[in-house]
């Protein structure tokens, strides 16, 4: 019924971010005007990917507008009615004549892509972008890898194109992902320091005091800037009693680079300043995913799965079981056992199921979790996934939602299966 032609042919120039947004808006009002010009515009609306699903985009051909919709259109578009005026046609048409290809990915929702190689690969920058900004905390980041990774490419474009506050709380989950106790500044009235960083090292205590500048490359940073921060450590008067007593380094870091004199400077206070320019800070953010990645591998090694198993609480995520129920146009569930969680994330591992009963012919049963020694022994850190922690509005339930399920925790008893369409 829908049909896909996309070009072969890649967009020549360099699409940023304005021109890109400017299409979508295009695209959302020639749909808006068809639908009013045919009585059909109730119950309908525009959504991001991320926005409707809170999961991330598809790394090389995302979707880039959810069309969603009830009523008049829910009839038309899933063929339960005549269309006497070719109205699917006319729709056809309208997006034959844009950038945009499109399909149904429900029967509520259309889906619509770039028509071409370069708009899917300029779409695909800039929407990998919204979704890694947005999971800058270290609630995210200290139990996945792929934030780390995404700020680790592309020279430090992305870092330059965060806000300097979101910067600033990047380089906090950073540190705290390379074994670092931080403190986030405020922001504001900081007193040329956004971060403090606390470390135990052979010499002693140290109490680092971090300046950061989100600079474009063609803004370098100048010896008057390394400077205000030596001066900001000479005389930080911010002595409370877990500050007491250690000896205190600047560290200057800027997604820019540093002019001659400010790097003379710093090299003769080698053991006073240090300075971490894009190129380092790349390489930094690399070995932050580097080392979440090997922790994260550990969490799935079978003796530390059999001990969550075993001395699973009910206070805790960890080491519990969660079921969520999917299939469209029947029943099927998955189950996933919880390896690491912090306040807003969980870090889920697919679990095996066993089909406990079935009515002889197999489409129809119950499921439960495989977690015999086998099935534990099998687990890839490869297949792992992160969940955002949500709480029911309604009670005091949590419940996880990952890879566009909804995942509760499964209460031991056998959940119903039936693969009749």
């Amino acid at each position: 019924m829908f049909e896909h032609k996309a070009s072969e042919k890649a967009c020549a120039p360099q699409l940023n971010d304005v021109a890109l947004n400017r299409k979508v808006k295009a695209l959302q009002s020639t749909i808006k005007k068809w639908a009013h010009q045919n009585d059909l515009w109730g119950d309908c609306g525009f959504k991001t990917w991320i926005e409707h699903y809170d999961s991330p985009p598809h790394a090389q051909n995302p979707c880039v507008l959810l069309f969603c919709f009830e009523g008049n259109l829910l009839t038309l578009f899933n063929g339960y009615g005549h269309d006497p005026d070719g109205l699917i046609d006319q729709f056809r048409a309208l997006i034959e004549n844009s950038d945009f290809e499109w399909d149904m990915i429900d029967h509520t929702t259309i889906g619509f892509w770039g028509k071409n190689l370069g708009l899917q690969r300029a779409y695909a920058e800039m929407l990998a972008w919204r979704w890694n900004s947005s999971l800058i905390a270290p609630e995210y980041s200290l139990i996945h890898e792929s934030i780390f990774q995404f700020f680790s490419t592309n020279d430090g474009k992305a870092l330059r194109q965060l806000s300097p506050r979101r910067f600033e709380e990047y380089l906090d989950s950073l540190f705290q992902a390379r074994g670092y106790r931080t403190e986030l500044g405020p922001g504001t009235g900081d007193r040329g320091v956004d971060i403090r960083l606390y470390s135990s090292e052979m010499s002693g205590s140290i109490l680092t005091l971090v300046q950061a500048k989100r600079y474009a490359l063609s803004r370098p940073i100048r010896l008057e800037a390394v400077q205000a921060l030596t001066a900001a450590v000479d005389y930080d008067d911010d002595d409370g009693p877990a500050r007491r007593g250690l000896q205190k380094r600047g560290l200057f870091v800027t997604t820019s680079r540093f002019l001659p004199s400010a790097k003379s400077f710093a090299e003769r206070k080698a053991t006073h300043i240090g300075l971490i320019g894009g190129e380092d800070l790349s390489r930094l953010s690399k070995l932050a995913a580097e080392e979440t990645w090997k922790r994260r591998a550990a969490l799935v090694q079978p003796d530390n799965v059999m001990r969550l198993v075993k001395l699973k609480r009910n206070d805790t995520l960890e080491g519990q079981v969660f079921h969520a129920r999917t299939g469209y146009g029947m029943i099927d569930n998955d189950f996933a056992l919880c390896v690491k969680s912090s306040a807003g994330a969980a870090l889920l591992c697919p679990l095996p199921k066993i089909q406990e009963g079935h009515d002889g012919c197999h489409p129809s049963g119950r499921h439960i979790p495989d977690t015999s020694i086998h099935a534990i022994s099998s687990l890839q850190s490869d297949r792992m996934f992160m969940a955002k922690v949500k709480q029911s509005q309604r009670d005091s339930t949590t419940y996880l939602w990952g890879e566009k399920k909804l995942y509760m925790r499964w209460d031991g008893k056998p959940v119903p299966f039936d693969y009749c369409d």
